[in-house]
C-alpha cells in the first residue's frame, strides 16, 4: 500500500509540472505572435508605407495679397463668415503626417479692384508630396469695404502691480512710440480708441527697454472682440521701464488765482479721492512732504460739483496716476457796474466827513444773484483835514472790486459850537 501511494504522489506531481510547462509554452506563443504583429504593422509603416486617402475638414485659409487690395484703398471684411473649405488628398501616411500642418486654402486678393461683393476662385496649396483627390468648392463671395485710416494712442496697462509693491518699487513705463496710424474697415477702425499694451510689472528685475506686442482696445481699454481687418505697420513697440522707491504721499488742493477771481470756492477736504498716492522716487532725491492738485479756473456751473484735477509732481518724481477727484461748491462771479456806498467808521471828534456815506459807480465781481447796490466800509481814524484816501472793504467778503479798493473823501475841521 504504502508503494501505491508513493507511486499516486509521483504522478500528481508529473501531472502539475506538465501542466505548468503547457502554460509557459502559451503564454510563449502569444508573446512572440505580438512581437512579430508589431514588426509587421513597423514594416507596413515605415518600409512598405502605403498610400492612403483623408478628408480634411475646415481646412486654414491663407489671404494672399492683402497689401496691394490695402493700397488700392479696399480691404476685406467678414472673413469669419467665410464657408469652412474640405479636401481630399492622398500620400503616403508619414508623408500626411509630416506634413497635415503645410495644406492651406490660399485666397487671391491681389486681383479685386472694387468694393462690393467679389466672387473669387480659392486654390488648394498642397506640398509636393500630397495630392489633391477632390475639393469641396468652387468660388467663395468676398465683401469688400472701402478701408479708413486713423491714428489712436499707444496705452500701457500694467499687471502685477501689488506683487512689486510688496518690495517697495513702482514702475513707470514709457512707449517710444506715442502714437500708431492703422487701416482697416469703418466699423473696427471707428470702435478703436487705442493700442493697448499690457506690462507685467512684477517680473522686472531691473530698468530698461523691451519690446512688447498690442491689442487694440476701445474707449473703455476693453479688447476688440473683431479687429481682423486693423493693420498697423509696427509689429511691437518698445517700452522703456524705470524701476523707483514707492513713496506714499498725502494729496492737499490749492487754488489758482485766476480761479478765485471768478468763483468762490468751498472745498470739501475730507472728499478728496484718492487723499494719497503713490509716488516713484530716484535714488538720491528726496520725496516732497504732500503733492499738490492745482484747482484751475474754467467753465463751472454754480452749486455743488465733483471736480477731476490733475497731481503736479515734483521735478524727478513720477506719478503713474496723477489724478483726484473733489467735492467743492462754487459761486460763480460776475462783472457787475453797481452803486457802491462806502460808510466811514471812527471819523476823529475833531473832523467832519463832507459826505457820509460816500457813494460811486464801481465795476466789480459779484456773485450771480448779488443786487446792483453794494454796501461797503472804511477806517477814517487816521483821517486828517482835507482829502483822505481811505481803504475800504465790501461788506460781503466775496464781492471783488475790479477799479481797486480806495475811495477820496473829504473832511474838514468841525466848527465849534
Amino acid at each position: 500500500m504504502k508503494d501505491n501511494n508513493k507511486k499516486n504522489t509521483k504522478s500528481s506531481e508529473y501531472s502539475a509540472g506538465e501542466k505548468n510547462s503547457i502554460t509557459m509554452k502559451r503564454i510563449k506563443r502569444i508573446v512572440s505572435s505580438l512581437v512579430i504583429a508589431v514588426i509587421v504593422w513597423f514594416v507596413t509603416i515605415n518600409v512598405v508605407n502605403p498610400s492612403i486617402s483623408v478628408s480634411i475638414a475646415s481646412v486654414p485659409v491663407r489671404f494672399v495679397g492683402e497689401n496691394a487690395l490695402r493700397e488700392k484703398g479696399l480691404v476685406l471684411v467678414d472673413r469669419e463668415l467665410l464657408p469652412d473649405f474640405s479636401v481630399k488628398v492622398r500620400s503616403t501616411r508619414s508623408e500626411l503626417i509630416k506634413n497635415i500642418d503645410r495644406i492651406r486654402i490660399d485666397i487671391d486678393l491681389s486681383g479685386i479692384q472694387t468694393q462690393g461683393k467679389i466672387t473669387v476662385t480659392p486654390t488648394v496649396n498642397l506640398p509636393d508630396s500630397v495630392s489633391l483627390e477632390k475639393q469641396k468648392f468652387s468660388g467663395v463671395e468676398l465683401s469688400i469695404e472701402p478701408s479708413y485710416e486713423k491714428e489712436i494712442p499707444v496705452v500701457i496697462k500694467q499687471a502685477g502691480d501689488d506683487k512689486i509693491k510688496a518690495k517697495d518699487k513702482i514702475v513707470k513705463s514709457v512707449p517710444e512710440i506715442e502714437k500708431m496710424q492703422i487701416v482697416g474697415s469703418k466699423n473696427e477702425v471707428d470702435a478703436a480708441a487705442s493700442c493697448l499694451i499690457t506690462i507685467d510689472v512684477s517680473d522686472l528685475e531691473e530698468s530698461g527697454k523691451t519690446m512688447y506686442s498690442y491689442q487694440i482696445a476701445d474707449s473703455s481699454m476693453t479688447v476688440l472682440q473683431s479687429s481682423s481687418t486693423i493693420y498697423c505697420s509696427n509689429v511691437t513697440v518698445p517700452v522703456n521701464n524705470t524701476i523707483y522707491s514707492r513713496v506714499t504721499r498725502p494729496v492737499k488742493i490749492k487754488l489758482s488765482d485766476e480761479l478765485q477771481k471768478h468763483y468762490i470756492t468751498e472745498i470739501d477736504e475730507k472728499s478728496i479721492t484718492p487723499s494719497q498716492l503713490d509716488i516713484g522716487v530716484p535714488d538720491g532725491v528726496s520725496a516732497p512732504d504732500e503733492l499738490e492738485a492745482v484747482f484751475e479756473n474754467a467753465d463751472y456751473n454754480s452749486g455743488d460739483n465733483e471736480i477731476n484735477l490733475n497731481v503736479t509732481a515734483p521735478k524727478k518724481i513720477f506719478i503713474r496716476n496723477p489724478q483726484v477727484t473733489v467735492k467743492a461748491k462754487l459761486t460763480k462771479l460776475v462783472e457787475k457796474t453797481v452803486t457802491v456806498s462806502v460808510n466811514l467808521e471812527n471819523v476823529p471828534d475833531w473832523l467832519e466827513p463832507a459826505g457820509n456815506p460816500i457813494t460811486e459807480e464801481r465795476k466789480v465781481l459779484v456773485p450771480e444773484d448779488a443786487g446792483d447796490e453794494i454796501k461797503a466800509y472804511a477806517d477814517a481814524s487816521d483821517a486828517q483835514e482835507g482829502m483822505n484816501n481811505l481803504d475800504f472793504s465790501f461788506e460781503n467778503e466775496n464781492i471783488k472790486g475790479l477799479d481797486g479798493n480806495t475811495i477820496n473823501a473829504l473832511f474838514n475841521i468841525k466848527q465849534s459850537q
